[in-house]
């Protein structure tokens, strides 16, 4: 080691270090005998988890795992009751945004977080703020990240940690933000609850991971009994990487699940028979890039560029069947989440397909000049019995044939700086509403590098521009995959406060809610009368 080099070291406070003896996973004294899992800490400072040498190598996390963008969460119109769905970021804010959403819990440190969800109605992209009121944004070792949605359930992580070790699933907390109305007795509302951590023999990336409904809470059920059920899906540990199985040849896969009635984490090895492999593909490679929801308990693991792995993983011994995604049209044999989109809508699975035509000879310093691009819409038809069907061809949508002014829906004033037309927008990340199957959301920048873009809404089968949005684009590189679909603005109550003080649940999913609504705000409004202005 150079002088220089030991100069650095004395003054991070590491002395003169003989770096060819150590022994990186040797722990600091004083935690000789603590496993990894059971080292906590009472600054945010200090990284939980590893005890190494690498937990003193510490640096600033804003501008390097924290994106500067992260500490200032856009400002969106709150108040919107009827919002069913929304688009939800999948990276967190650092802030303090509390309100009528605002939950609380404890990490494993015992330090307090708080998480609150900001809502606005889709193409505006809705976003959740964490926070930590006695630490700062620099205690975070990166932005907490959302994992999974599902009816009014979002499984986030976070970790105050160093940043050297911030992605390691060690140092993750993992968090349920459950959406619930107000009681009358003033209990209930939206909550926060830290999960069991799955320990260092589950290990899953933020991809794989999904939640799930066990049964539906009723409307005066009180918030903590519902029951729902996290599972990922991976590649089983007990086959190594050259265990890739080739054709004919059977796969395995571990699936990891927690269930909330009983507080666990299990797994289970799975075994998907032989699969049809695609064209030019020589063994079967599932790579997961999102987890979808179905019905009567099934979750859906999606590789765009392959198919989807689907598992019942409410039934005690679970079985793996599998859905291959149909050949894409200009036969490239991969894609991505920017490429494809797979939700499971009006009880069908629903695909998107988009593709850009690229000019030739066009690439230059980074960027390209897009010709047009595409998008194609399929569902997948299923018997009444099984997941069984084929693939059906929908709506084709064809940019150079959209009507609409996205100016216009912008509300840029015609001495504005003038937008490309929509075929010359670089775009990908199509999005499926969940209020309306003929509706795709797309991400749109006038260059892929830009941190500036828009969202899109374009009606599939009339082929028209409904709708616009601007959204920051900062915190992501191109065009990505950036957030997905939520319903839990479904159950989120900002209540109304009646002539007594008592809080109104304006909209919780059930038929005839509006009535119920309009006819207790009546009763309450007589008695009102009646006690302050008497017979």
């Amino acid at each position: 080691m150079g002088e220089e080099e030991e100069q650095t070291t004395e003054a991070m406070g590491l002395g003169k270090i003989n770096w060819a003896e150590i022994d990186w996973e040797e722990p600091v004294e004083g935690y000789e005998d603590q496993s990894s899992m059971e080292v906590e800490t009472t600054t945010g400072s200090e990284s939980r988890g590893m005890g190494c040498v690498l937990d003193y190598l510490r640096v600033n996390p804003i501008g390097v795992t924290i994106n500067p963008a992260s500490l200032c969460p856009p400002s969106l119109a709150g108040g919107d009751t009827r919002i069913s769905w929304v688009l939800l970021d999948l990276v967190a804010y650092i802030a303090d945004r509390g309100n009528a959403t605002t939950a609380k819990a404890f990490t494993r440190a015992r330090h307090e977080i708080q998480a609150t969800l900001c809502t606005a109605r889709p193409p505006r992209v809705s976003h959740l703020c964490v926070y930590r009121p006695k630490l700062t944004p620099a205690d975070f070792g990166t932005e907490p990240r959302m994992l999974a949605s599902s009816d009014d359930l979002i499984l986030f992580q976070a970790a105050i940690c160093n940043s050297s070790v911030c992605f390691e699933q060690a140092m993750q907390d993992y968090f349920v933000y459950q959406a619930a109305p107000p009681m009358h007795d003033g209990e209930g509302g939206p909550s926060l609850t830290l999960l069991p951590h799955p320990g260092p023999s589950r290990s899953f990336s933020v991809w794989q991971v999904g939640i799930l409904r066990g049964r539906a809470g009723g409307f005066l059920q009180r918030h903590g009994q519902n029951h729902y059920v996290i599972a990922a899906l991976c590649r089983s540990a007990a086959r190594t990487r050259h265990d890739l199985p080739k054709v004919g040849e059977p796969s395995f896969y571990d699936l990891h699940r927690f269930d909330s009635i009983s507080g666990e984490w299990t797994t289970d090895e799975l075994q998907l028979g032989p699969v049809e492999l695609s064209q030019g593909k020589t063994y079967f490679c599932f790579c997961v890039d999102k987890v979808i929801t179905l019905e009567d308990g099934f979750m859906g693991w999606v590789d765009p560029s392959q198919g989807i792995l689907l598992c019942n993983v409410l039934v005690k011994d679970p079985e793996l069947c599998y859905i291959a995604f149909p050949q894409r049209d200009n036969m490239q044999l991969t894609c991505t989440e920017t490429d494809r989109d797979i939700a499971f809508i009006q009880g069908k699975i629903r695909l998107v397909e988009h593709n850009t035509h690229v000019r030739p000879g066009s690439f230059h310093n980074g960027t390209y000049i897009s010709e047009n691009w595409k998008a194609t819409v399929c569902s997948w038809k299923t018997n009444s019995d099984s997941w069984e069907g084929e693939w059906v061809k929908g709506h084709t949508c064809d940019a150079t044939r959209i009507s609409g002014s996205l100016s216009k829906l912008l509300g840029y004033s015609d001495n504005a700086t003038s937008l490309p037309a929509l075929q010359r927008l670089h775009t990908g990340h199509p999005t499926f509403s969940l209020d309306d199957a003929d509706v795709v959301y797309f991400l749109a920048k006038v260059d892929h590098k830009d941190e500036k873009a828009f969202v899109l809404s374009v009606n599939m089968r009339n082929g028209t521009l409904q709708g616009a949005d601007c959204f920051d684009a900062e915190r992501m590189v191109g065009i990505s995959f950036s957030y997905t679909q939520s319903r839990v603005s479904g159950y989120l109550q900002v209540s109304q406060v009646g002539p007594l003080g008592v809080r109104i649940c304006p909209n919780y999913n059930l038929p005839d809610i509006d009535a119920y609504n309009t006819i207790l705000q009546l009763l309450l409004t007589i008695c009102y009368i009646h006690k302050n202005l008497g017979p």
